[in-house]
């Protein structure tokens, strides 16, 4: 540095290199601010019961509390968790129970985050002695102005995961959505449509049972719901 002295020189060049160390720590803590922890996926299910908040409703009524037992609410069997219809469908009682529209909106209470969730049923894929469930009646894509899908469990729910396009024939859905990042009560709304039935339900036939599973750190935490008949 022509003019200066060696010793100014010395002091200029030591202030450069404190400037360009803060620099480098600062930008440092700003990647630190901004880099997310990793995430551990260990949410399960705490319960499932039916949506009360906001626009939801069900055209179901609960018969078996929902319980848990090894992680799987319902029971391997599907005998632990089981919602009929408010009407038995039967037509020859009721003709009413022909050409509407079913729903019913199931709150997932989950208390951590989950990788995946995937849910999966089929019509007549339960035990019935009379009720042809995969003939009789469809899976919608939407109904009230709300998609076959999972909402926020609040007075203003908001779609977060629109299932509408998972329909197969009409009769069966096989979805799946992740990850979701934190605990909390989701809501699975399913529109059903029955158009004629035929042969009438004996009380207790299984309409659709539902699997819904949670891929976790380690293990999978299942839930098996029972629809049927009133």
């Amino acid at each position: 540095m022509k003019g200066i002295s060696p010793a100014l020189a010395v002091v200029a060049m030591l202030v450069l290199m404190l400037v360009a160390a803060g620099a480098v720590m600062w930008y440092q803590q700003q990647l630190a601010l901004f880099r997310m922890p990793p995430v551990t996926y260990d949410g399960e299910f705490d319960d499932v019961f039916l949506a009360t908040k906001g626009p939801f409703y069900s055209d179901f009524t609960e018969q078996v509390d929902c319980s848990i037992s090894n992680d799987i609410v319902g029971g391997t069997d599907y005998s632990s968790c089981i919602y009929r219809t408010t009407k038995a469908l039967n037509a020859t009682a009721d003709s009413s129970v022909n050409g509407r529209t079913w729903v019913i909106a199931l709150v997932l209470d989950i208390d951590g985050p989950v990788e995946k969730i995937k849910v999966s049923g089929k019509l007549g894929n339960g035990v019935a002695s009379t009720l042809d469930a995969a003939n009789d009646m469809v899976i919608l894509p939407e109904a009230m102005g709300y998609k076959l899908g999972l909402y926020t469990h609040e007075d203003d729910p908001k779609l977060i995961a629109d299932f509408s396009n998972a329909i197969e024939d009409q009769i069966e859905i096989d979805a799946e959505f992740g990850p979701i990042t934190k605990g909390d009560e989701y809501v699975l709304w399913l529109p059903l449509y029955s158009k004629t039935i035929s042969p009438d339900a004996t009380t207790g036939d299984d309409i659709m049972r539902l699997e819904i599973e949670l891929d976790t750190d380690g293990d999978v935490d299942t839930a098996h719901i029972t629809l049927e008949s009133a």
